[in-house]
């Protein structure tokens, strides 16, 4: 074998190895990335994005849509949620059994909730409060000690890994009619 194919096939076997190694490294990268990135998400609702906790939304039937920084993911239900009391604190008893608002540990049972593939559709089952903790505990006694105004719950949505967005969110009350007093209008 002549010098010149000797060093030919050491430069060749050289830049085959850097090629491999490289080759390698960029595949542990890719499934390093895969790995620690994949779970980064936010959620979407009424095409607005929300990739940190966020408060004061309004709600009457949301679509609430779950995205994955890498886009197969979202495909997957991969995802949890929770819907949580919000607000101010208050006591109510429920049977004379004396429990606080924010200690209610899952409200999910009060709404209605739709599953899609990517997502939810979160729509109240009840107006008021009383209808809300009647939801809770049903065939139960309630007294409550607040009026039915200002009372929020957060939407806790945690992805695959344990990251959560909490929304803060209360609940759009439609217009179901409008009297007038006097029941004549003038011109």
């Amino acid at each position: 074998m002549s010098k010149a194919l000797a060093i030919i096939c050491i430069i060749l076997g050289i830049i085959l190895l850097v090629g491999f190694a490289f080759g390698v490294y960029v595949l542990l990268e890719a499934t390093n990335y895969c790995k620690n990135r994949a779970t980064d998400f936010w959620v979407t609702i009424d095409g607005n994005r929300y990739y940190v906790d966020s408060n004061d939304l309004v709600m009457f039937a949301a679509d609430v849509e779950v995205h994955y920084l890498v886009e197969w993911l979202s495909k997957k239900k991969g995802y949890t949620y929770k819907i949580l009391p919000a607000g101010n604190d208050f006591e109510y008893a429920v049977d004379g059994h004396v429990s606080n608002w924010l200690g209610i540990e899952d409200l999910t049972p009060a709404f209605e909730i739709m599953e899609r593939d990517n997502g939810i559709t979160v729509k109240e089952r009840s107006k008021t409060l009383s209808a809300v903790l009647q939801a809770l505990y049903p065939n139960s006694e309630i007294v409550k000690a607040v009026e039915d105004e200002g009372f929020n719950y957060k939407l806790v949505i945690t992805s695959i890994d344990g990251k959560s967005i909490a929304l803060t969110f209360r609940c759009a009350v439609a217009v179901e009619g409008i009297e007038l007093d006097p029941p004549s209008v003038i011109f």
